[in-house]
């Protein structure tokens, strides 16, 4: 057993063993022998010895040191050995397996606090740091309190950021909310695992960042979509995994219930995107100044925080369950938005009204946030019948001619950079039940759509409000089929 003598205390009689890894250190006690002829035992070693050994241990030393000097020994030994076993450890049993997950507790504010100068001050810092449309600032205050409240509410819309091009203030954004909102736990890159588990354990606030790169690539199987989409509401926000119990498997149900943010290049996949509020960002224009956000002054927004936790502590109770909801908004944009406009009425002042013109302008009708593509095209269909009128039908070629001439309508590249194709149309319309028919107009026959095929599903999935009118169709001899 080789010993380092330089850390050996022949006084005391404890030194402490290095062995060949450099790395792993052990306590050692003299045993029996000379200082320079010497059997050592580990601290484990001792305390698996018998009281009679270890007795005649203690009377032995007793016999050799003062009584005191004894005492030192054993209280120094036992120190060595903690800080051994600490070290031993943090270096090897640790290494490579990440750091544990750890939230500071955050006090309340100790006075009162004005809901209204609370909302103004979330929105001023927001604006003080990032380039931003007024309403979008208002939209991540709300949602900002909102993280606060998230046991009060029903449901919970992801605060999804996005940008066309990179250097918008994506990041900027993240890491503010990082230091404004309760439990904020950011990543670039997370599995769905990781995310339930993380959910049902701390119950964070999700902030990730660079989702492009994984959340809508090819290898994204949907089970991450899947466990995001799910922690929208908090009757749906749980998972089923089935994990090791002694020699078996259990079922066990996981929560998926947090306030979330999601920031990417491009846009969120549908149905992401449809439980979200969105929040676009842009890059700085000339002229246009923003504070740079300093990475080591973050716990000054400390006061924030606390008035936030203040306020709620005070005010969760006032939130009501039905505000008043603009007409404008379809029935998924009114569930994004009800748990914000109910923080929005209890913080008063000119928070209901700011509050409901950042919904409309961020996510009412028209804006075309959450259409799928099949939605706008029942949207484009309707517009050429309603051009068409009287007309109760349409043949293919004409309605693929009108399609692709709206310039903001992706039609014309619909196939790898090639217009729409009737094959591709069909597809389309198969999930709303409406396909082509055998037409006769006169003594033309056609493939071609019946308007009144397509009525069920303009009254369900059209809104009903004015539409920018498609390219009139152009007048012309129906085509022979």
């Amino acid at each position: 057993m080789a010993l380092n003598r330089t850390e050996w205390d022949t006084t005391n009689g404890i030194g402490v063993e290095v062995h060949p890894n450099g790395r792993s250190r052990t306590p050692v006690i003299v045993w029996s022998g000379s200082p320079h002829r010497q059997t050592c035992v580990t601290s484990d070693e001792f305390c698996l010895t018998s009281a009679d050994a270890r007795e005649n241990f203690v009377r032995k030393r007793i016999s050799d040191l003062q009584q005191s000097a004894v005492l030192a020994l054993l209280e120094r030994l036992s120190v060595t050995v903690a800080q051994s076993r600490d070290s031993t450890s943090d270096r090897d049993e640790t290494r490579g397996t990440g750091q544990a997950v750890a939230f500071p507790a955050e006090e309340p504010a100790h006075e009162e606090v004005d809901g209204g100068q609370l909302l103004d001050d979330l929105a001023a810092t927001v604006l003080k740091y990032l380039a931003l449309a007024k309403e979008s600032a208002d939209a991540i205050a709300l949602w900002i309190l909102h993280a606060y409240c998230l046991e009060a509410a029903q449901v919970s819309p992801t605060l999804a950021i996005v940008s066309p091009v990179k250097r918008c203030g994506k990041t900027t954004l993240l890491t503010l909310l990082g230091a404004l909102v309760p439990r904020a736990l950011p990543a670039t890159n997370v599995t769905a695992a990781a995310i339930f588990r993380a959910v049902e354990q701390f119950a964070p606030t999700l902030l990730i960042d660079e989702a492009d790169t994984f959340l809508i690539t090819r290898e994204d199987k949907g089970d991450l979509r899947g466990i995001l989409n799910s922690s929208h509401t908090r009757s749906g926000a749980r998972v089923l995994r089935t994990v090791p119990v002694g020699d078996s498997f259990e079922v066990r149900s996981f929560s998926t219930w947090c306030a979330k943010a999601i920031a990417l290049i491009g846009k969120l996949p549908d149905t992401l995107r449809d439980r979200s509020i969105p929040v676009m960002m842009r890059r700085r224009a000339r002229g246009e100044d923003v504070e740079r956000l300093r990475l080591d002054r973050l716990e000054g927004f400390s006061p924030l925080r606390r008035r936030a936790v203040r306020w709620v502590a005070d005010r969760v109770n006032d939130l009501s369950p039905e505000p008043d909801m603009p007409a404008e908004l379809n029935d998924r944009a009114a569930d994004n938005w009800r748990p914000l406009l109910a923080i929005a009425d209890a913080a008063g002042s000119e928070w209901p009204a700011r509050a409901r013109r950042a919904a409309l302008a961020l996510s009412g009708i028209g804006m075309n946030n959450s259409a799928s593509r099949s939605e706008l095209l029942l949207a484009d269909l309707e517009q050429i019948f309603r051009d068409r009128a009287p007309a109760d039908r349409l043949p293919t070629q004409r309605i693929l001619a009108a399609l692709c001439k709206r310039e903001d309508r992706p039609w014309s590249e619909w196939n790898n950079g090639r217009p729409i194709s009737g094959v591709g149309l069909a597809k389309l319309l198969e999930p709303f039940e409406v396909g082509p028919r055998t037409l006769r107009q006169g003594k033309q026959v056609f493939r071609g759509y019946l308007l009144h095929d397509f009525e069920p599903a303009f009254a369900r999935y059209v809104p009903q409000v004015a539409v920018t009118p498609a390219t009139p169709l152009v007048d012309g001899p129906l085509p022979h089929s």
